[in-house]
C-alpha cells in the first residue's frame, strides 16, 4: 500500500470515528430519549397549564406563594402564546416578572407550543443575559431533562458549545441544533417517532426556535428557513421591560420606540398573521413608554393592565379626619425611629409596628402578603412596602406601584425647534444690531468639519444676535448632520498630510474667514469681535489646539477652551466658598487656567451656561437677555435657521440633587444627535460674559427675583 492509500485510509477511519462521535444515536444518553419521559403524567400535566409546568419544573424560583397579579399575568402568558393575543401588563419591581417571562418562553419552546419566539429587551445585553438564563434551565435542569429528553439530552450531548452543535447529527442526518449566542433552535430527530410519542399523541417540539434583539436593533423580517424550504416566521414575541430610565425620560425615544413595538414588533409574523405579544412592563415615568402602552386611549390594543405593590395605603377609604392625622403621626414617629435604627444598626421600629399594627394598618392592604424581608427584620408586606416608600418616596410609587410622581426634567417645557428657528431679527446676514456693542465667535471641532458660530451682545443686558453660522469647510446646502456632510476636512486638506496637520489647516483657515471679515451694525458703523473660542476638549487633540492657537495669526483674540458639566457630586468650578482667584468668576463660573504650552485656557460650567442659552430662547425676541437670529442671507432670501434650531434644542436637562445642592444637567435627547451649535452658542456666551456684558436679573428670563452679588471686572491680556 502506497503513502498515498494509506493516508487516505487513515483519514477515512478518523472521518469514520468523528462521524460516530457526532452522532447521537451513538451515545449511551440516546437511550433516554427511546425510554422517553421519566413522568409521563406529570409532563401532560404541564403540557397544558404553564403554572403546573412552573411549580413542576422551577419550584427554587418561584417558592412564594403566587399573589393575585402574578396569576393574572400567567393567564395572559399562556393565552398570549396559546391564543395569539396581545397584552401589556404592569408588575411591581422585583416581583420576578423576567423569570416567569423567561419559564413562560422555555414552556413555548419544549411543548411545541410556539414555533419561532422572539425574546425582546431594552439593550442587546438585557437580551443576551435572558438568553443565557434560559439556557441554562435547558442545559442543568434535571427534572426538565428527565421529562424532555428529545429536547434537553441533544442541548446535552453538544455540551452548549455551538461547534459542536453544527456537527451533530442523528442516524448519520444532521439534527439542525443551534446554540448561538443570540439564538437556539433545537434538534429534529430524523427518525420515526417513539412509542411513546404515539402512544400519547405527542408531537415531538422539533426545530422551535428562540431568537433575541434588542428594541433598537434590526427587529424587521426576522425568520428562518425550514429543511422543506418553508419559511417560518414569528409566532411569539415577549418584550420584557424594553426602556431604560434614559430612554423613558426622553420623549423623542419614547415616541420612536412606541412605533417600534407597533410596527416593526406586530407585523413580525407577517401583514396577515395575528401573532402572540406579551409586553410585561414597569412605568418609570409619566407619558413614558409602558404608560403609553398602558393607556387605553392610546393603545387599546395591548389590554393594558396595571398591578400595584400595595391595592390601597394606610389611611385609604377613612372618613374621619382625626384617625387619618393619627395614622399619619404613627407613620411619622416609625419613620423617625426607623432612621435611628438605619445608624444604630437596631431595629426598635419593628418593635413600634408590631405594637400599633392595628392602628397603623387601617386600610392598608398588600397585593403580595408574602413579599416581606425577615432577614431585615420585617413582619408583613405592609411594613416591607411602607420602608421603600420612606426611603424613596418617587421611586415607589414608579417602580412597585406603576403610578409615577410628575419627572422634575425642567422647570419649563423643552424647546420647540421650529419656534427657535423663527426667532428672527430684521437684519441680514453679518449685520449686528445698532444696540449691539460687540462679537463673539467660537469653533467647535468635530473629525470631518468645523461648527461656528459669529454673535452680536449688547453689554449692558446680554441680549444676543446670531449674525453668523455655519460649518468648514462650508457645505452647498442649508440643513445637514455630521453624518451627511460631503466636503470634510481629510478630504478638502489631503495635502497637508496625517489628520492633525489638516486640522491645523482648517483651523487657521476658519479662523481666518471669521476675524478678516469686517462687520458693521445696521447703522454702518463698526463693531469689534473680541475673541473667537475654539474648544479643546474633542478627542486627543488638545494639545493640538494649544498649539494652534499660539501659533494663530489673530493670537490676540484667538482663545482655547473646555467646557465642564458640574453636577453636584462635583465642587463648583469656581467655589464662592474660597477665595476668588484672578481670571475667574464666580457668578459666570468660568476661569483662565495656563496650559502646557503658556498660554491662557478658558474653562467653563457647560450645564449652567446651557440652562442660560435655553433660558434666553424663551424671552420674547428683542427683549433684554434675549438670544435670536438673522432673517436673510446676503442675497436678501429669508434664511432657513432649522439646523441650528434643531442643534440647539438637541438637549434636554434633569434636576440632580444631592445634599443641598440642586443642579439642572444636560443630556441629549437622542445619543449621538448633533448639538454643535448648542455648544458653539454656550462658548459664545461664555466669551461675553469673559468680555463685560452683564447677565440679565433671572426675573427678565423666567420671572422670578433673584438677587445676585455685585461682580468686580477685571480685564485680562490673553496671549
Amino acid at each position: 500500500m502506497t503513502n498515498d492509500a494509506r493516508n487516505a485510509a487513515d483519514l477515512k477511519r478518523k472521518n469514520a470515528k468523528t462521524a460516530s462521535a457526532q452522532d447521537i444515536i451513538n451515545s449511551p444518553l440516546f437511550e433516554n430519549i427511546v425510554a422517553g419521559p421519566e413522568d409521563m403524567g406529570r409532563r401532560l400535566a404541564a403540557q397544558s397549564s404553564l403554572k403546573t409546568f412552573i411549580e413542576t419544573y422551577a419550584k427554587e424560583t418561584c417558592y412564594l406563594a403566587w399573589s393575585p397579579a402574578h396569576l393574572r399575568a400567567l393567564d395572559l402568558l399562556q393565552d398570549s402564546i396559546l391564543n395569539n393575543r396581545r397584552f401589556c401588563l404592569a408588575m411591581p419591581r422585583g416581583s420576578g416578572k423576567s423569570s416567569l417571562c423567561g419559564l413562560a418562553t422555555i414552556w413555548a419552546l419544549v411543548c411545541g407550543h410556539s414555533q419561532y419566539t422572539v425574546s425582546i429587551g431594552a439593550t442587546s445585553k438585557s437580551s443576551k443575559i435572558r438568553l443565557d438564563s434560559i439556557k441554562t434551565s435547558l442545559r442543568f435542569n434535571r427534572l426538565l431533562a428527565r421529562d424532555y429528553p428529545e429536547i434537553c439530552i441533544p442541548i446535552e450531548f453538544c455540551g452548549g458549545e455551538s461547534r459542536r452543535a453544527v456537527g451533530q447529527k442523528c442516524n448519520g442526518v444532521p439534527t439542525e441544533i443551534l446554540w448561538a449566542q443570540n439564538q437556539i433552535k433545537t434538534a429534529t430527530l430524523d427518525i420515526d417517532p417513539f412509542s411513546w410519542q404515539l402512544d400519547n399523541n405527542l408531537s415531538p417540539a422539533y426545530g422551535c426556535v428562540i431568537d433575541t434583539a434588542s428594541i433598537d436593533s434590526e427587529i424587521r423580517g426576522k425568520a428562518f428557513e425550514r429543511p422543506d424550504g418553508t419559511m417560518q416566521r414569528p409566532t411569539f414575541v415577549i418584550a420584557d421591560d424594553v426602556q431604560t430610565r434614559e430612554s423613558a425620560k426622553n420623549p423623542e425615544t419614547v415616541t420612536h420606540r412606541e412605533q417600534i413595538i407597533k410596527s416593526d414588533v406586530m407585523y413580525l409574523g407577517g401583514p396577515a398573521t395575528q401573532i402572540g405579544i406579551a409586553l410585561p412592563i414597569t412605568v418609570i415615568y409619566q407619558d413614558d413608554l409602558a404608560d403609553r402602552l398602558l393607556n387605553h386611549d392610546l393603545n387599546p390594543e395591548m389590554r393594558g393592565e396595571r398591578t400595584k405593590m400595595m391595592v390601597s395605603m394606610p389611611a385609604d377609604g377613612v372618613e374621619d379626619d382625626d384617625q387619618k392625622d393619627e395614622i399619619d403621626k404613627l407613620w411619622e414617629s416609625y419613620d423617625e425611629i426607623r432612621r435611628a435604627d438605619h445608624l444604630a444598626g437596631t431595629n426598635f421600629c419593628t418593635n413600634f409596628y408590631v405594637e400599633n399594627h392595628d392602628e397603623m394598618t387601617v386600610g392598608a392592604e398588600a397585593a403580595w402578603p408574602e413579599r416581606f424581608n425577615a432577614e431585615k427584620g420585617e413582619v408583613d408586606a405592609i411594613q416591607h412596602a411602607m420602608n421603600l416608600k420612606l426611603e424613596d418616596e418617587r421611586a415607589f410609587f414608579s417602580e412597585c406601584q406603576n403610578e409615577p410622581m410628575a419627572l422634575d426634567i425642567s422647570d419649563l417645557p423643552p424647546l420647540k425647534a421650529i419656534e427657535v428657528a423663527e426667532r428672527r431679527m430684521p437684519l441680514k446676514r453679518f449685520i449686528a444690531p445698532s444696540d449691539a456693542d460687540f462679537l463673539t465667535s467660537f469653533i467647535d471641532i468635530s473629525r470631518n468639519v468645523l461648527w461656528y458660530t459669529t454673535v452680536a451682545y449688547k453689554s449692558s443686558d446680554f441680549t444676543a444676535t446670531v449674525i453668523d453660522y455655519g460649518s468648514w469647510p462650508q457645505q452647498n446646502a442649508a440643513h445637514f448632520t455630521l453624518n451627511t456632510v460631503r466636503k470634510t476636512i481629510p478630504d478638502v486638506y489631503k495635502e497637508h498630510g496625517e489628520y492633525t496637520s489638516c486640522l491645523h489647516a482648517a483651523l487657521n483657515d476658519c479662523v481666518h474667514a471669521i476675524a478678516s471679515r469686517e462687520y458693521y451694525t445696521e447703522a454702518g458703523n463698526i463693531i469689534d469681535l473680541k475673541n473667537i473660542g475654539i474648544d479643546s476638549g474633542w478627542g486627543q487633540h488638545s494639545v493640538d489646539v494649544y498649539r494652534n492657537c499660539k501659533r494663530s495669526a489673530y493670537k490676540s483674540i484667538v482663545v482655547p477652551t473646555k467646557g465642564f458639566g458640574i453636577t453636584p457630586l462635583k465642587k463648583p468650578l469656581v467655589d464662592p466658598e474660597k477665595k476668588q482667584e484672578p481670571k475667574t468668576d464666580i457668578i459666570g463660573q468660568w476661569r483662565f487656567t495656563p496650559t502646557l504650552l503658556r498660554n491662557w485656557l478658558l474653562t467653563y460650567d457647560t450645564n449652567q451656561w446651557k440652562s442660560k442659552v435655553n433660558q434666553s430662547f424663551r424671552v420674547p425676541v428683542g427683549n433684554r437677555g434675549s438670544t435670536s437670529f438673522f432673517d436673510k442671507r446676503t442675497n436678501n432670501k429669508k434664511a432657513d435657521h432649522r439646523m441650528i434650531a434643531e442643534q440647539s434644542c438637541a438637549e434636554i436637562s434633569t434636576w440632580l440633587e444631592s445634599g443641598t445642592r440642586k443642579v439642572e444637567t444636560w443630556k441629549t435627547k437622542i445619543e449621538g444627535s448633533d448639538n454643535h451649535f448648542l455648544d458653539c452658542l454656550v462658548g459664545c456666551h461664555v466669551l461675553a460674559h469673559v468680555n463685560g456684558a452683564k447677565l440679565p436679573a433671572p426675573k427678565a428670563i423666567n420671572g422670578a427675583d433673584i438677587v445676585q452679588a455685585p461682580r468686580r471686572r477685571r480685564r485680562y491680556r490673553k496671549s
